[in-house]
């Protein structure tokens, strides 16, 4: 059933089911043209559930991002129904929506802290090099043409997820130059973020003081993705999922090639 509501711009929007193809489920935010015909503005499907559960939302024409984010939060609590913990809050719910919500944003700079791959004090931190199919950082700020965000790290008892921030929090000059290796502008794609991508690593159910966790997005840009992944080197070659750094890696192959502790699911 379609609903249809009046924004507060006096322009006529409104939320479809999509068709049933292969148990994948999902809305459309349509949005009224001249003529009042509703075209596509914003599509959000999610996967069947599995151990990694996939949520992606793609972006097809302009619409007010407060509306975005209205409509990616109802997406998102109604497609997690049953699969978080009865009694969580929602702030999952909400971290999943800020990320879908950035879908048709522009994005023109990236930044960040790298964290070292080796520290010694004596001779110096090692850094990922050039070609380096994952580079851990802190956080990553991303100036988009509504405002600087934020992605970061957050902690559910024994595991880590991406974060993502409406709003940036920190500054790139408080991290100590001395430990981080502070990038000013990462050589990442700019433009359209066309799609955003987040998959739900729903394993951790397994224990019983942890709720799901967004373990992995993919933001595609300009059509190019930056896959990014919540982990941590733990040295040569040696990376462990849901740990505390955005990882940024080099392509989607590097996500399946590269050897995960504890293994990637499917």
């Amino acid at each position: 059933m379609t609903r249809v509501w009046q924004d507060e711009d006096g322009q006529q929007y409104a939320i479809a089911p999509t068709t049933d193809d292969e148990g994948v489920r999902g809305r459309r935010l349509l949005i009224a043209d001249a003529d009042g015909d509703l075209d596509v503005a914003l599509e959000v499907l999610s996967k069947p559930p599995a151990p990694m559960q996939e949520i992606t939302a793609t972006w097809h024409r302009p619409v007010q991002p407060l509306l975005l984010q209205r409509f990616a939060t109802d997406v998102v609590t109604e497609l997690l129904d049953g699969v978080v913990r009865r009694g969580q809050t929602g702030w999952l719910q909400t971290n999943i929506a800020y990320a879908l919500s950035w879908a048709g944003l522009e994005v023109s700079r990236w930044w960040g802290p790298e964290w070292p791959l080796v520290e010694d004090g004596a001779a110096g931190n090692a850094y990922s090099e050039p070609d380096a199919d994952a580079v851990p950082f802190a956080w990553l700020g991303l100036a988009l043409n509504t405002g600087d965000v934020e992605i970061d790290i957050y902690q559910d008892d024994a595991y880590f997820g991406l974060c993502f921030e409406p709003q940036a929090r920190r500054v790139l000059t408080d991290n100590d130059p001395g430990y981080f290796r502070l990038h000013e502008s990462l050589p990442l794609p700019i433009g359209r973020i066309e799609q955003v991508r987040v998959t739900i690593d729903t394993t951790t159910l397994d224990d019983p003081f942890s709720d799901i966790v967004l373990a992995e997005a993919v933001l595609m840009v300009g059509g190019q993705p930056v896959p990014l992944i919540a982990a941590e080197n733990y040295g040569p070659n040696e990376w462990h999922r849901l740990d505390e750094s955005v990882v940024i890696l080099r392509d989607s192959a590097a996500l399946k090639n590269l050897d995960w502790h504890p293994p990637r699911p499917v």
